[in-house]
């Protein structure tokens, strides 16, 4: 009997483990030597609300600014690496787009998507100029 009270709470304990949420809080810093990083998740659940971080420390470049976008098919974070304008390219659709003053204080939004993967691109104004690529990041559903 004692041996199959302990199956079962193993059992219990694994299946508790991979229903697990896949989402959690992401933090997207902005440093001085003007790139980008990304901490968190790789994987996010869809239509889940997941907190994200973003924090400028570029102080003579006015406010930073975050770009969400899905891609086309075919297309991955090197193409979007590659890229040397600020504008949108024609093989993206955009989420959502913020900016913040570099202050190197965190401000925080919401994020929720469907579907993905979802990539971050970083830019900081003055003029405005992309400084990197994250991700990315697949959505499960």
């Amino acid at each position: 009997m004692k041996k199959v009270l302990i199956l079962w709470v193993a059992g219990i304990l694994l299946l508790t483990a991979c229903a697990a949420p896949v989402s959690s809080r992401m933090v997207i810093t902005f440093t001085v030597d003007e790139k980008c990083t990304m901490q968190g998740p790789t994987t996010i659940a869809a239509d889940k609300v997941i907190p994200v971080d973003i924090v400028g420390n570029i102080k003579e470049r006015g406010n930073i600014g975050l770009a969400i976008l899905t891609l086309d098919p075919g297309k991955t974070i090197k193409d979007l690496q590659a890229l040397q304008s600020a504008d949108q390219p024609s093989w993206s659709q955009k989420i959502a787009f913020y900016s913040f003053p570099s202050d190197d204080k965190p401000y925080s939004i919401d994020l929720s998507v469907s579907h993905g993967p979802i990539y971050f691109v970083c830019f900081y104004d003055s003029p405005v100029t992309k400084i990197g690529a994250l991700g990315p990041v697949e959505v499960k559903e």
